[in-house]
């Protein structure tokens, strides 16, 4: 089984390359907030074939299927069972939660409609750097919020 670290000190969210202050649209609520749904895939696919990468988190994960996802392959990885999208779907379907991730279908896309992954570490980074984006956004919200009470 391949185990890959997440360096939880290497990741910083990728300037955009521009000195001016945000647009309209970047301060609509109605945005969709900073993720990468390929990278999240990709990890998934990933941790059904090789086990969960260290120090990713289900919090990282922008998709709530996604997150639900990682948790099951996780306390698998805890509880020392294999990993697989058999065992995921079972589990989840056990929780009533198969049908909210989008099927055993959406498992299975992942397990075998997605190419082998390389450089999956650094598709962690990603998905970790834009969690950290959505909670910096979530902050100045909610400074925005009070400062207009």
């Amino acid at each position: 089984m391949s185990r890959h670290r997440l360096d939880r000190g290497a990741v910083a969210p990728v300037p955009d390359g521009s000195d001016s202050a945000p647009d309209e649209q970047a301060l609509d609520a109605s945005a969709v907030p900073p993720c990468d749904l390929d990278a999240e895939g990709l990890i998934l696919a990933h941790a059904l074939a090789n086990g969960p990468i260290v120090g990713l988190l289900a919090k990282h994960f922008y998709s709530d299927a996604n997150r639900r996802i990682w948790a099951e392959i996780v306390d698998l990885e805890r509880t020392g069972s294999r990993i697989d999208v058999a065992l995921v779907a079972a589990r989840l379907r056990t929780a009533g939660r198969l049908e909210q991730i989008g099927g055993a279908a959406y498992l299975s896309g992942l397990a075998h409609g997605t190419p082998a992954v390389l450089h999956v570490a650094e598709h962690a980074r990603v998905v970790a750097g834009k969690a950290r984006q959505r909670r910096a956004v979530a902050v100045c919200q909610a400074y925005a919020a009070a400062g207009h009470a």
